[in-house]
């Protein structure tokens, strides 16, 4: 019989960033508010308030009331012999979609489990067209033992596959590019939804995939699938904002066309969510009108009525797989064609 690893602590990763901050020069006098603080670091307030309690019996803070933490002295340095890992994205931690920001929080315990130390860095070029100049600077200032990119742009996946650092995305990168990624495979699953509806008895023009506007990667793995299952360029393909008037407006003009879809595939949970609600106000029953299924899950699905049919992601298992990747980008050199599909 052995013993299982201890589980990372959640108060400690927040204790951790908290310092950080702390060190960087983040605040002068006093911390913000807990509820503001937990949101940017993307812990509950219990987890937050245990790790400021450690602070406060270091003397690094003093809780001069009950919602008011005021800076004393300087923060203790972390261990030596940390790793650093860079997580590397357009947004700021608190733009993060909750199933992400579920997944960092993962990360950083699975990675501060293994002597990493996971560091979120929002930098909005990375979504542009000509990022050179920033990342270069960046790589050459901080030099961590791997990156993670997270909704970074096409460029900006070219610069690192070139570059030869240890890198691995969060998410699917373009074939014809030798780096590592994770990511569900839209692909299997949009064409296993494809031939279940075909099955099911619904014409391939009658059924609507819709994606965001700001697609990525894959939402182009997701039409793929669609393709190859449908043997057709009928099937409609939709991208629509997030904005509720915009959602409104299209769904309108969707359900008045000719091609009134008998099926919805949808790709964003939280877009999904809108279109459930005003396909109840249009007086369309889902399923019995229309069937909706979605490529992607989030908890707030299993609140609607009624509940759309959905591929689960299991984040503790995208999580590991993406620990078990950034591993092997710090073990291995080069930058070979290293691809992981979870389904």
């Amino acid at each position: 019989m052995f013993n299982l690893p201890k589980k990372p602590s959640i108060a400690a990763y927040a204790l951790e960033a908290v310092r950080k901050l702390l060190k960087n020069g983040e605040w002068q006098d006093r911390l913000p508010a807990e509820r503001a603080l937990a949101l940017r670091i993307g812990v509950s307030r219990p987890s937050l308030h245990e790790a400021l309690l450690v602070l406060k019996k270091e003397g690094a803070i003093l809780q001069r009331n009950k919602a008011t933490w005021i800076i004393q002295a300087d923060v203790p340095s972390q261990p030596t012999g940390v790793r650093k890992v860079i997580f590397l994205s357009p947004f700021d931690l608190e733009e993060f979609e909750p199933f992400s920001l579920h997944q960092y929080t993962l990360l950083h315990g699975h990675l501060t489990a293994r002597g990493y130390d996971l560091e979120a860095m929002c930098l909005p070029s990375v979504k542009s067209t000509k990022p050179e100049p920033s990342l270069k600077k960046i790589s050459q200032e901080l030099r961590p033992s791997a990156w993670v990119l997270y909704q970074c742009g096409q460029a900006t996946l070219a610069w690192f596959a070139e570059s030869g650092l240890p890198v691995v995305v969060m998410g699917s990168a373009p074939a014809k590019l030798k780096i590592r990624s994770v990511d569900v495979d839209y692909r299997a699953a949009a064409n296993h939804a494809i031939s279940t509806l075909l099955r099911l008895g619904h014409q391939p023009g009658k059924i609507a995939y819709i994606m965001p506007l700001d697609k990525l990667i894959g939402h182009d793995e997701a039409v793929a699938g669609i393709r190859s299952a449908s043997g057709t360029s009928t099937t409609q393909i939709i991208s629509i904002g997030e904005s509720i008037p915009e959602i409104r407006a299209r769904l309108k003009q969707l359900l008045q066309s000719k091609h009134r879809p008998t099926a919805l595939i949808i790709h964003r949970p939280l877009q999904a969510v809108s279109i459930m609600g005003y396909l109840a106000q249009s007086g369309v029953q889902v399923p019995r009108d229309m069937s909706v299924v979605l490529l992607d899950d989030n908890p707030i699905l299993t609140h609607l009525i009624p509940t759309p049919s959905r591929y689960h992601k299991n984040t503790a298992s995208f999580t590991s797989h993406l620990q078990r990747a950034i591993d092997h980008a710090t073990e291995v050199a080069g930058h070979e064609n290293w691809v992981m599909r979870i389904i």
